[in-house]
This record gives C-alpha cells, sequence and structure tokens, in this order.
C-alpha cells in the first residue's frame, strides 16, 4: 500500500489537475470539485459519490471501510447503506489487489446482515437489494 498525506487532495496526491469540468452534469462536477478537497475532510457522502465514480479507490477505501466498521449502515445522500452500495460496485481485480480490504469489506457485509432481523422491513428491503450486488466482497 502506497503511503500518502491525508491532508492532500487526490488532485495533490497524484499530480494532476483535471481542470475545470467540461461536462455539467453532478457527478462530473462534484468529482471535480472533490478531487481538490483534502481526503481526511471527504464526508460519506464524498466518499460515496467519488468511489460510485471510481474515482480514487485505491486512496478511499480506507476512509470508507473506516465509516462502515463505524456504522455499516452510513448514510450519504440517499438512504442507510448507501456507501457500502458504492463499495460493492468497485470491482474484482481491485478486491484481489487489495485482500486485507476486501476482508474488511466482507466483515462489514456480515455485520449488516446480522443487523437485518432487528431492521424495520422497508429499511431491511433496501439493504437486502444491496446485499444482492454480486461482487467479491458479497460473495462466498
Amino acid at each position: 500500500m502506497t503511503t500518502f498525506d491525508p491532508a492532500k487532495s487526490l488532485q495533490e496526491i497524484e499530480g494532476s489537475d483535471w481542470g475545470e469540468p467540461t461536462f455539467d452534469s453532478y457527478p462530473v462536477t462534484a468529482v471535480h470539485h472533490l478531487r481538490r478537497k483534502p481526503l481526511n475532510e471527504l464526508s460519506v457522502e464524498d466518499l460515496r459519490v467519488m468511489i460510485g465514480q471510481d474515482v480514487g479507490v485505491s486512496f478511499l477505501m480506507d476512509f470508507a471501510l473506516k465509516e462502515l466498521e463505524k456504522n455499516p449502515l452510513a448514510e450519504g445522500n440517499h438512504y442507510p447503506g448507501d456507501l457500502l452500495a458504492a463499495v460493492l460496485t468497485v470491482k474484482e481485480p481491485f478486491w484481489r489487489d487489495h485482500p486485507e480490504w476486501l476482508q474488511r469489506a466482507k466483515a462489514v457485509v456480515a455485520q449488516v446482515r446480522q443487523l437485518l432481523p432487528e431492521m424495520a422491513l422497508p429499511e431491511q428491503r433496501g439493504i437486502e437489494e444491496v446485499l444482492q450486488h454480486r461482487c467479491a466482497v458479497t460473495e462466498d
């Protein structure tokens, strides 16, 4: 794993300025903005957006997993578990290259599965839908 200063932005760490967005959509403008924000200042929603857009995942996953380990149903702006949903979209090659993060993510999924019976039915159904995403993290 590469060491980096979490007080720096992705733009600084990668040494690449993407400039201003050339397409006016929320994901594009949000990602351009968030690439300039120090990593240690990123919110759950920021992590959800960046990981969901597959940007800077190798720098952001540890932050996302720390949030999920504190609260497996960490919520950005959409619904409980939306950060986990973004993490589950990360492709298998990433997890193969980062087995320690894969194990941490699997532990979070196991925690969420244990919480399911205690949830209200609508929330339970939403989380079950998130967990149905077939990926390296949800497969045993």
